[in-house]
């Protein structure tokens, strides 16, 4: 009798998971495209920016914030004598 149950809920999940693959995750991927492409919502047609316009997003937490690690790299070096030529050559 458990193997039977075993087997009943494993078909049962299986074709719940068929139906969420088949209807639900469609419709959230073009929602999620739909609104990365830009589309508007009223007309459902693209609405691409204006010629000029321009659109900064900032993270407000990260404005007034001054990186000292990202001031550069420090190169340690050695100085080098030009060599000699020679005079036979």
């Amino acid at each position: 009798m458990g193997l039977l149950k075993v087997i009943f809920i494993l078909l049962v999940v299986w074709y719940i998971t068929k139906l969420i693959f088949r209807y639900v995750l469609p419709h959230f991927i073009s929602r999620y495209v739909n609104r990365k492409m830009g589309w508007d919502k009223k007309s459902d047609r693209y609405s691409p920016p204006k010629e000029g316009e321009v659109h900064i997003k900032m993270d407000p937490s990260s404005q007034n914030q001054k990186d000292d690690k990202d001031f550069g790299d420090y190169v340690d070096f050695e100085e080098v004598k030009p060599e000699q030529k020679l005079d036979d050559e």
